[in-house]
Parts: C-alpha cells; structure tokens; sequence
C-alpha cells in the first residue's frame, strides 16, 4: 500500500472529470463526442488515443462516458479543463512526479494504493482530503488517551462537485448499460 507503484489507468477518470467541472463548468450531464481525434503535443507527433475495444460511440455524457470507461471522452475532458490544471489538482491530491502529459487523463502515471485511495477519500468527504493515518488513537489500559491522531486535512473540490463525482461513480453500479454491468 506504501511502496508498491501502480498506474491506476482508467480509475484516474473521475479526477479529470472533476476538475473539468470545477474548470470548465461541465456537469455529469455535458455532451463529449467519442470519436477518433488527434490532441497537439509540441515538437512531437500528435496523440491519437483508442479506446480499449478499438470502437468509437458518438455523443455521450460524461456519466455514460465513465460508466463505459471511454478514453476520448477523458481526453477531451482533460483538454477543456487543461492537462495544466488536472496535473495540479492531482499533485493537491497527493499524486507525485505529475506531468501534464494526454496520457495523464488515462491513469499513465504510477502511484502507491494509498495515495490512490486518500485521494478518491475526497469524494466522499465532500470535497475534502484527510491526511493518511495508519492509528486513530492509543488508549492506555485506564482508557486515557496516549496518543490522538490530528490529521490534517484540504479541501480540493467544491462540495457540490464532490456529490456531483460521487452520483456519477455510483453508475457504474446502477445504470444498465455500465461496464462492470456488461463486464
């Protein structure tokens, strides 16, 4: 959970998202095409990213695009946002050696469990991230308090893209036609 780094690959969506309402105003309602595009990346070739089943599937909302884990979609979120801006609102989360590359919308960096979940923890705090703490606290046997954890926490989104994120990752899970559902 610590030391072990892992890209979190499309788990990293609803951070994009996020920042793409709080940055560009979109709601989980806004309308993103899926469909073969090529983003500008200076003094290099252009990026042009697939979705993992190689398909296109035209207009969607965002809650549809992740319910589906479309890649496009991501990038386009991340693009009206700025990779800039979704890049400093992950190093808020706790994310190191953030760069705000196209791929960054895609999970393409590496990062422990811990800060994967700290992060998201976020979400469900209303907006909020807690420091991690591995103790709450420490009582002796007279239950006297020896040591009390006082983490510190940041608030990194606003409450109404919190419950706004929150609703939206619980798709997944109601929505017919989601991709754990078909999964």
């Amino acid at each position: 959970a610590l030391q072990s780094y892992r890209q979190p690959g499309s788990s990293f969506k609803p951070i994009v998202y996020a920042t793409a309402m709080e940055v560009a105003g979109f709601t989980e309602a806004t309308v993103l095409v899926d469909q073969s595009t090529s983003f500008k990346v200076p003094g290099q070739a252009d990026y042009k990213p697939v979705n993992h089943d190689n398909t296109f599937m035209g207009s969607m909302t965002i809650r549809q695009a992740l319910n589906k884990s479309r890649n496009i979609p991501a990038i386009k979120a991340m693009e009206a946002a700025t990779p800039d801006a979704v890049a400093a609102r992950a190093r808020e989360l706790g994310y190191e050696n953030i760069e705000p590359f196209w791929s960054l919308a895609l999970g393409s960096i590496e990062v422990t469990p811990l800060q994967h979940a700290a992060a998201f923890s976020a979400f469900a705090n209303g907006g909020v991230k807690m420091e991690e703490h591995f103790i709450q606290r420490i009582e002796d046997a007279n239950r006297r308090v020896l040591y009390e954890a006082r983490p510190r926490s940041t608030t990194i989104w606003s409450p109404q893209t919190a419950y706004i994120m929150l609703d939206t990752l619980h798709g997944n899970v109601v929505d017919a036609s989601a991709f754990s559902a078909r999964a």
